[in-house]
């Protein structure tokens, strides 16, 4: 999966998540707010199965797991403390934040396959990865599926409304093509 997960994809899971799970520490369900109210921080933030160090990145666990609670590291600084994470995210909103998130079937979840992205500095692992990675491409092309149909949709009604019959004539067979495997 090469595209990038969009900002409206991500508020979507971090909204999901926030209602489905309940975080170890309050103050990380506070930074995960904070980064979904602002598109800038969200373009930023990608969602991993690995961090590497050196790499600015947070990991955050839910009640229901046994993992630390939180991790924030960049470069060779590592604190368990999300305040100065939440400072450092706030003084520096350019760089790229790496978010590993667990909680209960993390791993077969479709709403985050939907947004993990593979971090660049990790070694792709094909028998783990694979997985996901397919999973989250069939989420990823039946949304845009979806999308597409919807616009053309829309395209069509709107050639009906100001009469135009060759707009309607040609969308109509895009239509019936985009349409064709669900007969």
């Amino acid at each position: 999966m090469h595209q990038l997960v969009s900002v409206e994809a991500k508020r979507t899971f971090l909204d999901w998540f926030l209602n489905t799970f309940e975080l170890q520490k309050k103050e990380c369900a506070w930074l995960l707010t904070y980064l979904k109210s602002d598109d800038t921080l969200l373009e930023k933030v990608r969602f991993v199965d690995e961090l590497i160090p050196n790499q600015k990145s947070i990991f955050m666990s839910t009640t229901c797991t046994s993992d630390i609670s939180f991790k924030f590291n960049k470069k060779t600084f590592m604190t368990t403390d999300v305040e100065r994470a939440f400072h450092d995210i706030r003084l520096h909103p350019e760089e790229y934040i790496y978010l590993k998130l667990t909680f209960k079937k993390a791993e077969s979840s479709p709403e985050y396959a939907a947004v993990r992205e593979v971090n660049p500095m990790e070694k792709y692992n094909t028998t783990s990865n694979s997985w996901y990675s397919l999973l989250a491409e069939m989420v990823l092309d039946e949304a845009i599926e979806k999308y597409q149909k919807e616009q053309l949709y829309q395209q069509i009604e709107m050639s009906l409304k100001q009469n135009d019959k060759e707009s309607f004539l040609r969308l109509s067979k895009r239509w019936a093509k985009l349409n064709e495997g669900e007969a």
